[in-house]
């Protein structure tokens, strides 16, 4: 993996709802509720980041890209 691909595969919640086409409070919920691996995303301050590992494995590939 290059160096500049690691930054792709770390979304914001906003972010991953958006290309999941996804709620970003459902998002929130299946965090909650332990859907997620634990590994699979962290809190930043105020900003919650997700793996896009995290969010295949949950959720399938994407609904649209972005980069």
């Amino acid at each position: 993996m290059k160096d500049h691909d690691c930054l792709h595969e770390v979304l914001t919640i906003t972010e991953a709802a958006k290309m999941w086409q996804k709620e970003v409070s459902t998002l929130r919920h299946r965090l909650r509720d332990d859907r997620f691996p634990k590994n699979g995303y962290r809190k930043s301050g105020a900003t919650t980041l997700i793996k896009r590992s995290a969010m295949e494995q949950v959720y399938g590939p994407p609904k649209e890209d972005f980069q």
